[in-house]
């Protein structure tokens, strides 16, 4: 924890524009994260790598295994790349791990977690979730769609099972366990657009 709020420190007297690179992340010496603030310290932004996950762009950098997003203000936690079943990485964090270190690193609360959100959605495993889902629901190919934990329809509630049953999801629920704190999931909302599909899981107050 003064690992973190050290961290946290440093980061907030660098230039709003500037980046740190911490190295080890989650107390784990084979990670590292490239941390950025933007919008006046309101949002942080954690690039994460790790040593066995190394692939490169064709510009020859060196691609990162996460990316996620930390909004302060609307407390939401937003993951915009996850390619940890391709990590090699010993001893390896798990996606939960991940999270539970970005968020707690902006000394953020845990119970201050509203939302957790996931852009461009390219999983094979979620997809294939959101497919079914669809044609439970009606929706077609890109329709967006709702469920909560509440939905009294049929096809809600096998949408809200097929959703649970995802990796990702999984992982959500699981870093929100991490946390030790009294929230559970109780929406996904799902939208589309010319990017893919984004998705919007929100927590009990």
């Amino acid at each position: 924890m003064l690992f973190q709020h050290l961290c946290a420190f440093l980061l907030a007297v660098i230039p709003l524009t500037s980046a740190a690179v911490i190295r080890p992340f989650a107390k784990n010496n084979a990670y590292w994260v490239d941390v950025t603030k933007s919008r006046g310290g309101q949002v942080w932004d954690f690039a994460v790598y790790g040593d066995g996950y190394a692939k490169f762009d064709d510009d020859g950098d060196r691609k990162n295994l996460d990316y996620v997003e930390v909004d302060t203000t609307a407390k939401r936690l937003t993951v915009h790349n996850a390619q940890n079943a391709f990590d090699t990485t010993k001893p390896r964090l798990k996606m939960r791990e991940v999270l539970k270190e970005c968020w707690t690193m902006t000394s953020l609360q845990p119970a201050e977690l509203k939302e957790v959100a996931a852009t461009w959605i390219q999983n094979e495993d979620m997809n294939k979730a959101l497919a079914d889902c669809r044609t439970e629901l009606n929706k077609g190919p890109r329709g967006n769609f709702e469920v909560s934990a509440t939905d009294g329809g049929s096809a809600q509630q096998v949408c809200w099972a097929r959703l649970g049953k995802t990796i990702f999801a999984a992982s959500i629920t699981g870093a929100i366990a991490d946390f030790d704190i009294n929230k559970k999931l109780v929406k996904m909302e799902v939208t589309n657009s010319w990017t893919g599909d984004d998705l919007l899981f929100t927590f009990s107050a």
